[in-house]
């Protein structure tokens, strides 16, 4: 589908396996920001469910932020675009109390993707300026970026990868979105032009670590909107969909994409984003204004329970740390749960958060949230007390 609203990065790599982090929003329901407040549930009891969240400073050139990746506690880098509508990607190396502007791309609209496959090797993808895409590889954690060469007429963006250096990622081929995959954790494809005559998906494959990316199955039918990526240690990586008669679909690989299986479809109205894993069968998906869990590696999701909440914009993106504690985020709003997604509790979020689109916890006690929207850049960083 033609890309009408900033693709959105679906990254997740779990504490505890490779990276904390949901590079990871996801696309959203809709594009324009709203002004939000903070949420008015009852306070919840369980530690875990119970984060304080403060607005960080970002920097002043900065116009909005979709996704985040954080190698490590300290290390974060966040992507997105200037209020020139230029590509930005900014870091933070103290847990995200400060950032800086590491890059700006006058060439690029947009950077919607990154993600990590070691402590130093990260990878970022986006749209350019003229029909074509963007591809960074950082050897120093995110410090400095060099440009890859991407295949004609695509633009790999929402990033996940399931073990260095296999990586996955969604993007768009011509008006079509299209969804990569990568084992060197940085190519970014042969130069083969591939056509996509009108909203038609695409699925490409790496062997060389994401410096190079190519054509694999495509997972669906009937898609409209591809929602996120996002993948488990080993080989295992989901791919989430919206279908043009607005049913949600889910397909798993266990091989970079060879071949897809447990393809799941979620009820009519649903516009799935990004998810996250503990473990290689205990998932999450955002769903709209809901989250869909699955236990058994995706072969069936049911819905959540939440709590009333204030925003109707839907939730973008996911991080798990556990199976028991995971936070969402996406519009004016964060749930979080410590009880692996029995009860989900809204969080009382700053007056400054406007529109979420990606959510990292680098640690089980501390999480930040990214997003923005008018060029009023969004960063909130939340403790568990």
């Amino acid at each position: 589908m033609a890309r009408m609203t900033p693709l959105l990065v679906a990254s997740c790599i779990l504490a505890g396996f490779l990276f904390s982090s949901c590079g990871s929003g996801a696309r959203p329901a809709g594009g324009s920001s709203v002004a939000g407040g903070a949420a008015t549930t009852p306070a919840p009891t369980r530690p875990a469910e119970r984060l304080v969240w403060r607005s960080r400073p970002v920097p002043e050139t900065v116009g909005q932020l979709e996704a985040i990746v954080c190698p490590n506690a300290r290390t974060c880098i966040a992507v997105g675009q200037t209020q020139e509508h230029r590509g930005a990607i900014v870091r933070t190396s103290d847990g995200g109390s400060t950032w800086s502007l590491v890059l700006t791309l006058e060439d690029a609209t947009d950077i919607f993707g990154v993600t990590c496959t070691t402590l130093s090797h990260c990878i970022a993808g986006g749209y350019g300026i003229v029909p074509s895409g963007i591809l960074l590889v950082s050897n120093d954690g995110g410090v400095t970026w060099e440009r890859r060469a991407v295949p004609a007429g695509t633009a790999p963006g929402a990033m996940s990868c399931s073990g260095a250096p296999s990586c996955m990622a969604i993007g768009s081929v011509g008006i079509a979105d299209a969804v990569f995959s990568s084992t060197d954790g940085a190519s970014a494809g042969q130069s083969t032009t591939i056509a996509a005559p009108g909203p038609q998906d695409a699925v490409f494959l790496s062997t060389d670590g994401g410096l190079r990316w190519s054509h694999v199955q495509d997972p669906f039918t009937n898609v409209a909107v591809l929602g996120g990526v996002f993948c488990t240690v080993g080989p295992r990586c989901f791919v989430s969909a919206t279908g043009k008669n607005y049913v949600g679909d889910v397909a798993v690989t266990d091989d970079l994409g060879k071949t897809w299986a447990h393809v799941q479809r979620i009820p009519y109205g649903t516009s799935l984003g990004s998810g996250a894993c503990a473990g290689a069968d205990r998932c999450w998906v955002t769903a709209g204004t809901r989250i869909y869990a699955t236990q058994d590696g995706g072969a069936s999701w049911n819905p959540q329970p939440l709590p009333p909440w204030q925003s109707t914009l839907g939730l973008n993106a996911i991080a798990c740390v556990s199976a028991s504690v995971c936070t969402a985020a996406g519009g004016d709003a964060i749930l979080a749960t410590g009880d692996g997604g029995l009860s989900w509790h809204a969080q009382l979020l700053p007056s400054t958060v406007n529109y979420l689109y990606a959510i990292v916890c680098p640690t089980a006690r501390h999480c930040i949230a990214v997003g923005g929207g008018g060029n009023t850049p969004v960063i909130v960083a939340g403790d568990r007390r």
